[in-house]
């Protein structure tokens, strides 16, 4: 079977979960329109939050759980969709196969226009996350604004929840970690394993490191 047969094939397979969760999610307008498309592979743990598109309503706009990244094994490497709070798509989005999404039920997840996550990307958002337009995720990255358990001084909680914020066209490296209180600025890039648990100021950077810093300045990058 060649690649674009697989590829028609796996559609096929994840037409009845993608309608059912265009109709859960959308209503009419999602079943006219078709804009989610849910891999037949997608473990729907909840799916009790809230699901926003802004702007147009395209078919197939918004893809969870495909790809082809070959150091991954496809078989094996199953997307998780947790969803108890608010999801926001500002246009289309892709996030690959193997990726997690989790959002509690006080989480707001914002995702802007020609957003892409490889594979097995992780999202944990119990606070706020916003992530700009045309930024891409390479593998194993993970965006958390949690440390999801309290760590406490006389009773006193020091460790709460804080915002992520992406400005648009960045792109993040594989291994990545972008942790609660991270803002970085557009047409920025974080180098692989790195650990971003900071706000950066300034665009066009160049950010690696655990902890990160800034290695260089007025830098442009093209996917």
């Amino acid at each position: 079977m060649t690649y674009n047969m697989k590829k028609i094939y796996r559609i096929i397979l994840s037409l009845p979960k993608s309608i059912y969760l265009n109709w859960h999610y959308l209503g009419w307008v999602g079943i006219k329109k078709l804009p989610l498309l849910f891999s037949y592979k997608v473990n729907i743990q909840n799916c009790s939050g809230k699901l926003i598109i802004n702007g147009p309503i395209n078919l197939g706009m918004v893809r969870i759980g495909f790809g082809n990244v070959g150091i991954f094994d496809q078989k094996y490497s199953r997307t998780v969709w947790d969803h108890h709070g608010c999801i926001v798509f500002q246009g289309s989005a892709a996030i690959g196969h193997g990726s997690k999404i989790s959002i509690q039920k006080k989480g707001v997840l914002k995702i802007g226009h020609d957003f892409r996550i490889s594979a097995e990307g992780t999202i944990v958002c119990h606070h706020n996350i916003d992530i700009g337009d045309q930024c891409l995720f390479a593998w194993d990255v993970l965006v958390m604004d949690t440390d999801l358990h309290k760590i406490m001084i006389k009773g006193q909680q020091i460790n709460r929840n804080e915002a992520i914020i992406l400005g648009d066209h960045i792109w993040i490296g594989a291994r990545s970690l972008i942790l609660k209180g991270s803002k970085i600025e557009k047409n920025c890039v974080v180098a692989a394993n790195s650990l971003v648990t900071k706000a950066f100021s300034g665009e066009n950077l160049l950010i690696a490191g655990s902890p990160a810093k800034i290695l260089k300045q007025g830098i442009e990058w093209q996917a």
